[in-house]
């Protein structure tokens, strides 16, 4: 059975910590997938799924790897975020839009937009 829509996951786990918002950080300034970076640290992808959501606190061997590779002290697993996160899949969703876009009523050349839609059939 294959997915015919994309997963997207849009709640944090319990243990969702500092460390948890660095993983992400890493990924993002470094422009890679959770998948490229589990390589890197000799994890399977669950296990670093679990511990970017905060449903799993990392155990010390997981600690010590996060540290050499890519340079997140373990204790900021038992941290608690020091800024606010917004999930990647709810950020076009939680950011505001820029001035001058959005929504307009159409206009026409006289500037009624009331007999622009009133002349199409």
């Amino acid at each position: 059975m294959t997915r015919k829509r994309k997963m997207t996951r849009t709640n944090l786990g319990p243990h969702f910590s500092e460390g948890s918002r660095q993983i992400f950080i890493f990924c993002e300034t470094n422009g890679l997938q959770p998948r490229e970076v589990s390589k890197k640290l000799g994890f399977c992808l669950g296990l670093l799924h679990r511990h970017m959501w905060g449903d799993q606190r990392p155990d010390l061997a997981s600690g010590i790897a996060y540290e050499d590779v890519l340079g997140i002290n373990p204790r900021l697993f038992f941290d608690p975020p020091r800024r606010r996160f917004v999930l990647p899949a709810l950020r076009s969703v939680a950011s505001p839009r820029p001035p001058g876009v959005g929504r307009s009523r159409p206009s026409t050349a006289n500037g009624s937009a009331s007999e622009a839609s009133a002349t199409v059939s």
